[in-house]
């Protein structure tokens, strides 16, 4: 029995709460008598079923896309007084291995690398060529993107750097030198923030 006076109760929202529970709780029903009434409360239950599976399809979908963003490496990096490299060629592992021993006499540090390249394919190839065990403390970070996009070069939070070291790309020498002074241009734009030392390889 309900203990409070009929002056307090209101039918429309008693209504709603009376749906509601029927949503959330599907066993809330078992007491309904009339024929009418169990036809409704089945067809609220059953909208609810479906209004939670709906609920939870978009909250899965919702996570593995944040999933499938850090594994491609296209979140942000959230770092600061680390050594950012833009480019991934044959002299980038040397150059990480070199950084690894700089470091080591401050514990190990934090190096960035972005790159067109895959986030994957960037790890597999130091593992094989400089295992953890060899970078004396030293974290490497990958970001997959391009150095001439200023998106990709505030992922890697360039700002924040304390060196960042610009690689030339592959290709013709024209082009990989043009390249470079477009990515220059770039990191030009964030004078104002930027606290780094910036070197540049030409050919």
């Amino acid at each position: 029995d309900d203990p409070r006076d009929e002056s307090q109760v209101w039918p429309i929202l008693e209504s709603i709460w009376q749906a509601w529970t029927f949503m959330a709780d599907p066993g809330t029903h078992a007491g309904v008598i009339s024929t009418g009434e169990r036809i409704a409360a089945s067809m609220i239950t059953l909208s609810g079923i479906l209004f939670f599976a709906s609920i939870l399809g978009v909250t899965v979908d919702m996570i593995r896309e944040k999933m499938e963003s850090l594994r491609q490496g296209k979140s942000k990096i959230i770092e600061a007084n680390h050594t950012l490299i833009l480019g991934w060629t044959e002299k980038t592992i040397h150059i990480i291995e070199e950084l690894c021993k700089a470091n080591e006499s401050e514990g190990g540090g934090v190096v960035a690398i972005l790159a067109p390249e895959s986030k994957g394919q960037m790890e597999l190839e130091l593992e094989l060529q400089l295992p953890i065990r060899y970078r004396r403390g030293t974290r490497v970070i990958f970001r997959s993107g391009s150095p001439l996009v200023m998106g990709d070069l505030l992922r890697v939070s360039v700002h924040l750097a304390r060196a960042v070291i610009i690689l030339s790309s592959t290709g013709s020498a024209d082009q990989a030198d043009a390249d470079t002074l477009r990515t220059m241009l770039s990191l030009r734009s964030l004078y104002d923030q930027l606290q780094s030392h910036v070197i540049a390889e030409v050919r």
